[in-house]
């Protein structure tokens, strides 16, 4: 009786831990079938394309196939450029909410499709918007369609896979976003505090601000600190409008506008200098853009034709106490 009680035991033990195991499979399944993306990781993407409706653009991993630090961690997201200028900065803050957002893709429902009916009913062929992923273990893409207004989910289909699958909005809205929206577009960035001294040579002539304490000078003359931390307001603000793609003769050998900005000498950020080249010529009769070089030297950008106003005050409005707000 009591060999008996002892292989019964034995059984059900064995029993309780297949089942036990037969549920942990079943929920690890449940779980990649609801988090289709979890097992990727920053590291081991070589690129991503993102078919919006802006654009086609392309991003990319420097670090990809590296063992160094600086593939991995915080500075992970820093390694990624632009793969149409690879010296282009990207914005880490849009590029932290895409990742973040890719991550962590989740399917809300998916279903088997009726063969009688077409994608193109749930706006699948041609996509809405389609992301391409290449990484270490290969290439997939998700296609996004129609949004179903009723269920608060989008219509989705991941390469590969036969059913369609009812999303949350989180990775389509990261992803339908200009492609400027993807890059640093700060051409001027400094603290103005630390500022020593501007020069700006260009049509209204040469100008010299020079800093002595907490006091101005303009070319030698008294200079209104509150109107000389507007202009520097509008310097450190200046944003491209996008980056330039491929090279030619931007016009920067010889300026309509070159700025130059060195810093305090006991706190120096060294010297910056942003130059604004030549008229743009663009497709679709856009107009008053030009070339402007900033961050690293190395970029070209186009620039709004407006903002040169803001950066390139005459002396007079610098010495007047109403000059800069005519200016603006």
């Amino acid at each position: 009786m009591l060999r008996r009680t002892i292989v019964l035991t034995v059984v059900l033990g064995l029993l309780s831990g297949l089942i036990l195991t037969l549920d942990q499979n079943q929920e690890r399944e449940r779980k990649k079938a609801r988090y289709p993306l979890a097992g990727l990781d920053l590291i081991n993407i070589k690129q991503v394309e993102i078919s919006n409706s802006y654009r086609k653009f392309v991003l990319k991993n420097v670090a990809y196939g590296g063992t160094s630090a600086v593939s991995s961690g915080q500075a992970g997201l820093g390694m990624w450029r632009l793969a149409a200028n690879e010296e282009a900065l990207l914005d880490l803050g849009q590029l932290q909410t895409f990742f973040k957002s890719l991550f962590s893709f989740q399917v809300a429902d998916a279903f088997d499709p009726d063969p009688s009916v077409d994608q193109s009913s749930f706006g699948l062929n041609p996509p809405a918007l389609e992301i391409s992923v290449v990484s270490k273990s290969g290439t997939f893409s998700i296609r996004f369609g129609n949004f179903n207004q009723y269920l608060a989910a989008r219509y989705a289909v991941i390469s590969g896979a036969k059913q369609i699958m009812l999303v949350p909005p989180d990775l389509f809205e990261a992803a339908e976003k200009p492609r400027k929206d993807f890059l640093q577009l700060q051409l001027f960035p400094f603290e103005l505090d630390k500022v020593r001294e501007v020069e700006i040579l260009g049509e209204v002539g040469q100008q010299r601000l020079r800093r002595e304490g907490d006091s101005w000078s303009i070319n030698g003359k008294p200079a209104s600190p509150v109107f000389v931390q507007g202009f520097l307001k509008n310097l450190s603000s200046l944003k491209a409008v996008d980056v330039c793609e491929g090279k030619g003769d931007f016009g920067f050998t010889k300026p309509r506008l070159k700025i130059t900005v060195k810093g305090a000498e006991e706190q120096s950020f060294g010297q910056i200098v942003l130059l604004v080249g030549k008229a743009a010529k663009l497709e679709g009769g856009v107009e008053n853009m030009y070339y402007a070089l900033g961050l690293n030297g190395k970029v070209p950008y186009l620039i709004d034709g407006r903002t040169l106003k803001k950066i390139s005050p005459r002396e007079e409005a610098l010495l007047d106490d109403s000059g800069l707000e005519r200016e603006e």
